[in-house]
């Protein structure tokens, strides 16, 4: 390695923490240290030139077309109020168990899921309305509101996954193997939380004290009726990209469509609200695309002075076993998960990690699924869980504090790392659909 390029790690890498810590936008702390750290090791008019590049190359990728359809999707979900029919079904069938209102609540945003990749969608939708309604039947607040919490992350392991397109946009893996890999894992861990609940209701009743009316078939079919036109989109959407009918922004585009024909055959919402949905989504679009440029701004750096290389032949000179890489990039997601967001974390973090993961053999669809359940436990896990205090914010009721929350997020950290523990020691559980894609 040079002088110039020692000299632009010491110099970059400590710029970018330091503006990170400042609280500058995460965008602009990764172009300026990026295009600084080029700049000494190649000059500033090639680092100009590359990041010039970098920003028209970024925004153009085709992949990336769908981004901005499955957000539109979500939000267009979220203003017609089709995600509180998911809830009414869920509570329709498990409402009466110890719990199960709060399983409901888990089950419905792993549906919603289905038709979102945006956690902070799920929670926009799942805090103002589950909460209150949980309410009625004396469900502690703060112990529905860590339920909410962890369970919107489904939408970031359900495709369609606003992460697994990032994911596989920075580190060139396929996004549709990705989408399925995380479909056996996302439905997992709503089962395992389900248990979870269980067994925490059941330990403390005063949680939950108190049950729904019984709910007939002839009720429930009728719920389920209200839910095939969205259950049948989410189902040609996945199974489109399954059975290789549709790639993944064919899909999104059909998805969309049909979401809006849906919107406006239901009246659901206005032309109000279906700007409002496009106008969100794409100020939503328009900073994740931001982030990518400034990612790819690390990249380059990263690239132009060796260091994922050297790193990748230190790691191998080590010989550690897969399992010890995998243990000490996961310690990483949680550390900094803690403090940054799910979708700055891999922007800032994979560029370094992959080319570790690629030396040691480790399959990167694997590694993604891997990936989005570690930024999952690190959302909720305190002191800063990302999830807990946007949901603090939406939830808009004085009893509803992160600190009480965080009292209650230990066993679901324990569920998810169990899920995680699990899919290391079987990696098939993530490999075996994308294996038998069409």
């Amino acid at each position: 390695m040079s002088s110039e390029a020692v000299l632009a790690l010491v110099i970059g890498f400590p710029v970018l923490f330091l503006l990170i810590s400042l609280g500058v936008p995460i965008v602009w702390a990764l172009m300026v240290s990026g295009i600084l750290g080029f700049a000494i090791v190649a000059g500033v008019e090639k680092s100009l030139l590359v990041f010039s590049y970098t920003a028209w190359s970024a925004s153009r990728k085709e992949m990336l077309i769908c981004l901005p359809l499955f957000i539109i999707m979500g939000r267009l979900a979220f203003e017609a109020g089709l995600t509180v029919k998911l809830f009414a079904l869920a509570s329709s069938f498990v409402g009466r168990l110890k719990g199960g209102l709060a399983m409901a609540v888990s089950i419905a945003c792993g549906l919603f899921g289905a038709v979102s990749g945006s956690v902070l969608a799920a929670l926009g939708t799942f805090g103002p309305v589950a909460i209150p309604e949980l309410t009625k039947y004396r469900y502690n607040k703060n112990f529905t509101a860590v339920v909410i919490a962890a369970s919107a992350t489904f939408a970031s392991m359900i495709p369609p996954s606003v992460l697994f397109i990032m994911y596989g946009y920075i580190t060139e893996t396929s996004i549709a193997k990705l989408f399925m890999a995380g479909l056996l894992p996302g439905i997992i861990t709503i089962a395992v939380y389900c248990l979870i609940i269980y067994a925490m209701v059941k330990r403390n009743p005063s949680l939950a004290p108190e049950s729904p009316p019984k709910v007939s078939w002839r009720q429930r079919g009728r719920l389920i009726l209200a839910n095939t036109p969205i259950g049948c989109v989410a189902f040609l959407v996945l199974g489109g990209i399954y059975l290789g009918w549709f790639t993944p922004t064919e899909s999104a585009g059909i998805g969309l469509f049909l979401i809006l024909v849906l919107v406006v055959v239901s009246r659901g919402t206005g032309i109000k609200g279906i700007v409002n949905s496009f106008l969100s989504s794409g100020r939503t679009t328009a900073m994740i695309i931001f982030l990518l440029i400034g990612g790819t701004c690390l990249t380059a750096f990263v690239a132009v002075t060796g260091t994922a290389a050297a790193a990748s032949e230190f790691i191998a000179g080590l010989e550690l076993n897969s399992y010890t890489l995998i243990a000490a990039i996961f310690i990483l997601y949680i550390i900094w998960g803690c403090f940054i967001g799910d979708i700055s974390m891999l922007v800032l973090v994979l560029p370094v990690v992959f080319p570790m993961v690629e030396a040691a053999g480790i399959s990167p669809i694997w590694f993604g699924v891997f990936t989005v359940k570690g930024l999952e436990i690190a959302s909720v896990t305190p002191p800063v869980g990302i999830n807990v205090f946007v949901l603090e914010g939406v939830a808009k009721d004085t009893e509803v504090r992160s600190g009480a929350i965080f009292r209650f997020v230990v066993p679901f950290v324990i569920a998810d790392t169990v899920v995680l523990a699990l899919i290391t020691a079987f990696p098939q559980i993530c490999l075996w659909l994308p294996g038998t894609m069409g």
